[in-house]
């Protein structure tokens, strides 16, 4: 519920304030309840479904724009309405202004934030001073403009971060690998993992709600092995492991970490070689050769 807010802002704000009495043809009223059905459905099913992602909400924006249009054009003071977007700007400019560092904790700052915002605010500013000119035209394309910046900023920041929250860098440490990579538990965070391999990665004792029904109908524990598996495995065969931070004490726990070795930390995960892989370290940290392989670049560094 609250990304609805984030998603459509500021122009929720349009469908928070009151609008004066207008008369209302039967087909205009139909049009509004279906939009409202076709935001309501999605919104509901998802919200019970105990499988979902934030982004699954996003179906349910085309309507709430189109109602959010509808009501600035059914508006019987629609100045007072931009008004208000334009003032939520503002108060969204001052405070990345005054505390931006402290409101993103430990990520990075893109170096251009500052412009950015201000540029933003200004934007704000042009839409405010319109909309109390009544020049509602302007006003409103200039709230909209401040998408601009703020798409920049958004696409900086994960530029900025990209080591921190990104599967691109864990993959590109693994680029070339023969062996297979799996991820402990949680693979959600790296969905995008296996795109930027290029290769297929497994998930060691997965506890994933949506993993859970095709696994028990179809179990696959080469994929998908389960603790003892995983053990057995990691013992006689080379491979990679990735483990997410969160999910650091779960493997130092089950007796899992015993057949690892510690590579190194990648962003936000934890790498891991397999005792067989492991044993390569001194071979190929020793050679005078560029390291071309996954193994060499990593343990040299």
């Amino acid at each position: 519920m609250p990304r609805i807010p984030q998603y459509l802002f500021p122009w929720i704000l349009l469908l928070l304030l009151p609008i004066g009495p207008t008369a209302q043809p039967v087909s205009e009223r139909g049009a509004r309840r279906f939009l409202w059905i076709a935001f309501l459905v999605p919104f509901v099913l998802f919200s019970l479904s105990r499988a979902k992602g934030e982004y699954y909400l996003v179906t349910g924006m085309p309507p709430l724009a189109l109602l959010a249009a509808d009501r600035l054009a059914r508006a019987a003071a629609p100045g007072k309405l931009l008004e208000a977007m334009a003032g939520a700007w503002l108060v969204v400019v001052a405070a990345l202004l005054a505390h931006g560092p402290s409101l993103i904790g430990s990520y990075a700052m893109p170096a251009n934030a500052t412009i950015l915002t201000l540029s933003a605010g200004a934007l704000a500013a042009v839409s405010l001073v319109t909309a109390r000119s009544d020049r509602r035209t302007i006003a409103t394309l200039a709230c909209a403009a401040i998408a601009i910046p703020c798409v920049m900023m958004y696409s900086n920041f994960l530029e900025a971060n990209e080591t921190a929250k990104s599967a691109r860098s864990l993959a590109f440490e693994l680029r070339g690998s023969s062996e297979p990579v799996y991820v402990f538990r949680e693979y959600e965070t790296l969905s995008a993992f296996p795109f930027y391999l290029d290769s297929l990665v497994g998930v060691a004792d997965p506890h994933s709600g949506d993993l859970h029904n095709g696994l028990r109908l179809r179990p696959q524990p080469q994929r998908f092995p389960d603790i003892p598996t995983m053990t057995r495995r990691a013992a006689s065969e080379p491979l990679w492991l990735v483990v997410p931070h969160g999910e650091r004490e779960s493997f130092a726990r089950n007796g899992l970490a015993a057949m690892f070795v510690a590579v190194r930390s990648v962003g936000s995960n934890a790498l891991y070689a397999s005792l067989p892989l492991a044993e390569r370290r001194d071979e190929s940290s020793g050679g005078d050769g560029a390291a071309n392989t996954p193994l060499q670049r990593l343990t040299r560094r």
